[in-house]
């Protein structure tokens, strides 16, 4: 039995179990574009809560 007091309430359970293929694909596809997200969040830095923007 899952310990919360409210269905509102989410417990993690760990990565779903999905096709290694298909997970690796991903990380491969997030790797090539992760130079450009991260250029598009230093380009909202100024509106950014600064605390929340790790150098």
């Amino acid at each position: 039995m899952l310990k919360i007091s409210s269905v509102t309430k989410r417990v993690y359970r760990g990565l779903c179990r999905r096709d290694p293929q298909v997970f690796a694909g991903m990380r491969k596809f997030y790797i090539s574009k992760e130079e450009d997200i991260f250029n598009t969040l230093n380009e909202f830095k100024d509106n950014l809560v600064r605390k929340n923007f790790l150098e």
